[in-house]
């Protein structure tokens, strides 16, 4: 997607939440995986699972992912 909105582009089909990008990575919680922590590529590629705790809160930050 371009700054202006347009050219918007569909990725992931996937419930999300806690979405944070960074690093050239998506960050997120996946809902449909029982709220477990994920990564995927920004064009959408590369999806994994980070661990197999449950969370509902996540930050990433340089050395850590805080949750």
């Amino acid at each position: 997607m371009k700054p202006n909105g347009t050219e918007r582009v569909k990725i992931a089909n996937q419930d999300m939440d806690c979405i944070t990008i960074y690093d050239g990575w998506i960050y997120y919680i996946l809902l449909s995986d029982h709220y477990k922590p994920h990564k995927m590529k920004l064009d959408g590629t590369g999806d994994r699972r980070l661990n197999d705790y449950p969370m509902s809160y996540m930050n990433v930050t340089d050395e850590c992912i805080f949750f």
